[in-house]
């Protein structure tokens, strides 16, 4: 039990750490996530 614990708090860790760079990176585009993806794969920026 401590160890799923343990993941859980690290999964929760990476998914506020995700949340944050989103947050970042809509202000300084002014596009939100979805936006952001959207414009990527149209202009086959990979």
């Amino acid at each position: 039990a401590a160890r799923l614990q343990a993941q859980e708090i690290a999964n929760g860790r990476l998914a506020m750490w995700a949340a944050a760079g989103l947050i970042v990176q809509g202000c300084q585009t002014n596009q939100g996530g979805v936006e952001a993806l959207a414009s990527s794969l149209s202009a086959n920026s990979f």
